[in-house]
């Protein structure tokens, strides 16, 4: 289904590589192609475990255009030991993402982050707390140069909505590719053709939540990612 693959699998947890374009969950019951219609699909028990049906088993959510990993969990003891977790800020998610400009910012970036109030579609990052902004912390760990453009690797120690693509289009360095952050004139010229943004979530650890050990499993950049940093390297 839309190539949603299992990374892997046992009676507790299943983890996914997700492909770009594909949503992570339903927004209607009727609904179709999502990755919780694949869970669905695979493992008709998940339904309605953790927050409701159209979440079914999902521990966290990747935008549609943002390809990699995604943890899902089979049954309720397990997703709150694992929804714990996150709040608790113990998973780590590692994120590569390819951004316009040679990346001199922070490397830790920690500005509130809110709806903006004009565009349903766009997150506003504010730089103090504002009603209705969460608090968002993206960690830079590694950065590697591609002429004009930067690859980081990142790592988010909270899950706010966009919160990377915000952060990074806030400090003027947006993702390759993102149609909503990117500026009028980098959407017009779109220099490597790619109709998805360059994210992708790479790695994932956690503790496993019946046996406690701590597990990390990861996704390779897809090809068409790949294709754009060789192209980065010949200009």
């Amino acid at each position: 289904m839309n190539g949603i693959s299992i990374i892997f699998e046992d009676d507790y947890i299943i983890v996914l590589n997700k492909p770009s374009g594909a949503p992570t969950h339903m927004l209607r019951a009727d609904e179709t192609g999502t990755v919780v219609n694949f869970l669905l699909d695979h493992c008709p028990e998940i339904r309605g475990v953790g927050t409701n049906d159209l979440m079914s088993g999902l521990a966290h959510r990747l935008d549609t255009d943002t390809s990699g990993v995604v943890l899902a969990v089979k049954d309720n003891e397990s997703f709150k030991n694992i929804r714990q977790q996150f709040r608790e800020h113990k998973v780590i998610k590692e994120y590569l993402a390819l951004v316009h400009g040679r990346y001199d910012g922070p490397k830790v970036i920690s500005n509130f982050i809110g709806n903006d109030p004009k565009k349903k579609k766009k997150v506003r990052v504010y730089p103090k707390e504002e009603k209705g902004a969460r608090p968002a912390v993206t960690e830079i760990n590694e950065i590697m140069y591609y002429g004009n453009y930067a690859l980081l690797t990142l790592n988010i120690k909270t899950g706010v909505r966009h919160q990377i693509r915000a952060h990074l289009a806030y400090l003027g360095y947006p993702i390759v590719g993102d149609k909503i952050y990117q500026t009028a004139k980098m959407r017009e010229s779109n220099p490597f053709g790619l109709n998805r943004h360059f994210l992708h979530a790479s790695k994932i650890g956690f503790s496993h939540p019946a046996t406690n050990k701590h597990v990390v499993f990861t996704s390779p950049l897809p090809e068409e990612l790949n294709g754009i940093l060789k192209k980065c390297s010949e200009r």
